[in-house]
């Protein structure tokens, strides 16, 4: 007998596999992912629209009221209305709503300072993050 969690994965894997592609645009009910301890709780009931591709494995989304930023990485499907991951890549929280147009400024606003080596690598890991994050929403502005 397989417990509930391999059950689980195995339906998003199943989920995946049969899903078409997932275009820029596209909302979701909610989000469930084969690996639940890369995700909070608090995103899975919320609804996300697709921002676009990162690259070729990798989709970047953001709830709604543009709070919380998200990639899924090495799979992803859909299937009444919820979209389905295999792990979570990048994710940002801007603490309150943010939107395309006020999205660069956030960014900006968010990258803080550094007076140590750790305080450094938290640094340039947070740019790396909004640099992705602006770059994809840069792009689907252009469309």
């Amino acid at each position: 007998m397989l417990s509930n969690t391999l059950v689980r994965k195995n339906k998003i894997y199943s989920i995946c596999v049969r899903s078409g592609n997932i275009q820029a645009g596209e909302t979701f009910n909610g989000i469930c992912l084969a690996d639940t301890d890369s995700f909070s709780s608090v995103i899975e009931d919320a609804p996300v629209v697709c921002c676009g591709q990162i690259k070729d494995d990798e989709l970047l989304f953001r709830t709604i009221g543009g709070r919380y930023y998200f990639s899924l990485r090495d799979g992803w499907g859909y299937e009444d209305g919820t979209l389905y991951g295999l792990s979570r890549g990048l994710f940002f929280d801007f603490k309150h709503p943010t939107y395309d147009e006020t999205i660069l400024s956030e960014c900006e606003a968010n990258l803080g300072t550094y007076h140590t080596w750790g305080g450094a690598m938290a640094y340039q890991a947070r740019k790396h993050t909004l640099d992705t994050i602006a770059a994809i929403l840069k792009k689907a502005a252009q469309l």
